[in-house]
């Protein structure tokens, strides 16, 4: 007798390292097994890593046939998800793709995997990471961004009450140096301060780890003085006794403010009392002021013929009774006849 025969094919869907299981000994996808007597037979499956193995089924070979089946592996997977600490234009990359922040992926077949984060302007991204996906599990990782910064120091010239702002944000003093600033363009602006034109904004632009600077001076405001004096030539004035100055004189770059104006002593005149002036900028204060004489009188009256005259230290020739001014304190001698 002659036994019937048939043979056996198995079709796998899955990895290329699968393989059906044939009375003890493994296939590969569509090998065909032949000369096997008629009847049902067991058809498995082998294990392979980070696949689920399709379930074990039977075959029934008939005279001269080919008994085939089909077998499909499964691949493990799980999930990946990446938490970012960063701007919100910040992304996570994974498999050529984007994601924002606490997205996840599913899916993912078992398995390690890198993860990289998008550039972002005036940011240093985080390193890659890698990520070890496992059956039924969420590989998780995180990536910090850090902010681009930089310094700002600016120094002045001018009162000690100066002081300076940020984008018209804060009150800084002289030389204080300003950390940890966003990298950008900013404005510097300055205080008004009585008496003193400040500088004009500044511009500057902060970058990465670098410390700026910024130099600026208040100018003081400043205005004039003129001062005429009437009844002396000789008379001179000064600003808080500061100054040696003639009448009709102007005075000019004196620091606005409030001033005294004093006068100097002149022999045989009084002088003007010392006079407040306000100078303003930009503007000249006018001021006036008169020296008085300071001089007596002489009369003499003479006893004597009528051509008797009298004189003043040997000068002049005065008749009796005539009155003779402007002289000055202590000045003269006793008169003398002539």
């Amino acid at each position: 007798y002659v036994r019937h025969t048939g043979s056996i094919t198995v079709r796998i869907d899955g990895p290329k390292e699968a393989r059906w299981v044939f009375q003890g000994k493994q296939y590969e996808s569509g090998q065909t097994v032949g000369n096997i007597p008629t009847g049902k037979y067991a058809v498995a499956f082998a294990d392979v890593p980070d696949w689920t193995r399709p379930g074990d089924d039977s075959v029934a070979v008939a005279k001269d046939g080919t008994a085939s089946l089909d077998g499909k592996y499964v691949r493990h997977t799980g999930s990946v998800t990446v938490r970012i600490d960063g701007p919100k234009e910040a992304r996570w990359v994974f498999g050529g793709k984007q994601y924002e922040s606490g997205q996840t992926v599913s899916n993912v077949p078992t398995g390690k995997y890198p993860v990289a984060f998008n550039n972002v302007p005036n940011w240093t991204g985080p390193d890659g990471v890698s990520v070890t996906v496992k059956k039924g599990e969420t590989a998780s990782a995180f990536g910090a961004y850090a902010k681009h910064t930089g310094s700002l120091t600016v120094s002045m010239e001018g009162p000690k009450d100066i002081s300076w702002s940020l984008n018209d944000r804060g009150n800084y003093a002289n030389g204080q140096t300003i950390g940890n600033l966003d990298v950008g363009p900013v404005t510097v602006s300055f205080s008004e301060i009585a008496g003193w034109n400040k500088p004009e904004n500044v511009r500057v632009t902060i970058k990465n780890e670098t410390a700026e600077k910024v130099s600026a001076a208040y100018v003081r405001q400043t205005g004039s003085v003129k001062v005429d004096i009437a009844g002396t030539k000789d008379g001179r004035w000064s600003l808080d006794g500061k100054g040696n100055y003639p009448g009709s004189w102007t005075e000019k770059n004196i620091p606005t403010g409030s001033y005294k104006i004093v006068f100097s002593d002149v022999t045989g005149r009084i002088k003007p009392e010392s006079l407040p002036v306000t100078v303003t900028p930009d503007k000249t204060a006018s001021v006036k002021a008169e020296y008085i004489n300071n001089t007596g009188f002489i009369t003499v009256k003479i006893d004597g013929p009528a051509e008797a005259r009298w004189a003043i230290d040997g000068k002049g020739s005065y008749e009796s009774g005539q009155t003779v001014g402007e002289i000055l304190p202590g000045a003269a001698s006793s008169p003398s006849p002539t």
